[in-house]
């Protein structure tokens, strides 16, 4: 699901139709790009997961994406460069 997403709207989590690690805010919200760095990590994660298949057999359930595939290790550069 990722991919055709991707090719159809693009980045999976753009905000202001920037791609996370493009955004830069000041003062208190100087470290939300990473807050949206994340969320696409999570995303990606969640929709790489799933496949058409999936989908048409009903088979998203969840059940087996609880968020800790996502590297919460990892630090802003690292989780943005993989995207």
């Amino acid at each position: 699901m990722a991919e055709i997403l991707r090719v159809i709207d693009g980045p999976l989590a753009a905000v202001r139709d920037l791609p996370p690690e493009q955004l830069v805010y000041e003062g208190a919200a100087r470290n939300l790009p990473a807050v949206w760095c994340r969320l696409h990590a999570c995303l990606r994660d969640l929709l790489e997961g799933i496949t058409i298949g999936d989908l048409t057999g009903g088979d998203v359930t969840g059940d087996d994406v609880t968020g800790d595939d996502v590297d919460r290790e990892h630090s802003y550069d690292e989780v943005c460069t993989r995207m």
